[in-house]
């Protein structure tokens, strides 16, 4: 049986799991502050989105404003791929954990109705 990949987008990084991540599969990143899982998995939604997937991205941590001009600096035009209609940015930073029912209902509404391909969530600490 053949497993659908979605490719990464960092160079060598998609030959380690054979062609990609599993479609249809959750990946949890860990690491410590400052190891690159906010990088890492824009660009995953990145290259989806530039090669037609759309993404979402959800923050629990970084405003959309602080989270486009970061990405913007290292190359990834996020706000552009929103423009586009490819990327949505859901803004949870305020959300308190009575909230958490309710956010997670906006999170699956938006997901089936923009088409979303690739969800990406940072920091998942916050949803647990």
């Amino acid at each position: 049986m053949k497993i659908e990949k979605a490719p990464i987008g960092i160079g060598e990084m998609d030959k380690i799991p054979g062609g990609g991540l599993p479609r249809a599969s959750m990946i949890l990143l860990a690491g410590n502050l400052g190891a690159g899982k906010t990088i890492f998995s824009t660009q995953f939604l990145h290259h989806g989105a530039t090669n037609g997937e759309k993404g979402v991205y959800v923050s629990f941590a970084e405003t959309r404003d602080d989270y486009f001009r970061n990405m913007l600096q290292l190359g990834m035009d996020m706000e552009g791929l929103e423009k586009k209609g490819l990327l949505k940015f859901m803004d949870f930073v305020a959300m308190e954990e009575t909230g958490m029912s309710e956010a997670t209902s906006m999170m699956m509404d938006t997901i089936d109705k923009f088409g979303a391909k690739r969800l990406v969530v940072d920091p998942m600490t916050a949803v647990l």
